[in-house]
């Protein structure tokens, strides 16, 4: 089993061979797919990035649990899709095939409320349930409020500490890009 070494006749035996336990394969896999579902999450924005899809789904659940658990859970499938057709992995595992789940779902979830609004008796469309009201002048909060709630229509959401979350995740990625929405939303003001 040894080798010889020299002519000393002193056998050295092989190093072991180190295969990983099954546990350690399933944790390996279970980050890849959770890795890949983030990055799927992220593509939203056209980013490849686990931890600005890890920002925009903490912004989705911050919206509502629905909104969360489905943008999550229609990336896992549509990653899954993308697998079982035969994708390319590198094509999978940058999370191209996650967002267009991620935007179906969550479009889903925002609209499948309105149905029954729009045509409650199956008639033709409803009138809005109230007039609107509020005030018309602009003040400090109702700008940067309105700034963030902006960003957060990238997602469908109205609200503002959605936007901002996701400003996050696109400065987690890069500055730059982060830059890239809120410029012309600052031009406007």
């Amino acid at each position: 089993m040894g080798q010889r070494k020299g002519g000393e006749g002193v056998a050295e035996e092989a190093p072991p061979v180190v295969r990983p336990s099954h546990v350690t394969l399933v944790v390996t896999l279970v980050v890849t797919l959770v890795v890949e579902v983030l990055r799927g999450v992220a593509q939203v924005d056209f980013l490849p990035s686990a931890v600005c899809g890890l920002f925009f789904a903490a912004a989705l659940f911050a919206a509502g649990w629905q909104y969360g658990r489905y943008g999550l859970l229609g990336s896992a499938v549509s990653t899954a899709v993308g697998y079982g057709l035969g994708l390319r992995r590198e094509t999978v595992e940058a999370g191209l095939t996650g967002y267009s789940g991620c935007l179906v779902a969550t479009a889903v979830t925002v609209a499948a409320p309105g149905f029954r609004r729009l045509w409650p008796q199956g008639v033709g469309p409803a009138a809005p349930p109230v007039p609107a009201t509020g005030g018309s002048g602009l003040s400090g909060e109702r700008l940067w409020r309105g700034f963030f709630a902006d960003i957060g229509q990238i997602s469908f959401m109205p609200q503002w500490y959605v936007g901002l979350l996701f400003l996050a995740g696109l400065f987690a990625a890069s500055r730059v890009l982060a830059a890239v929405p809120a410029i012309p939303r600052l031009r406007r003001v």
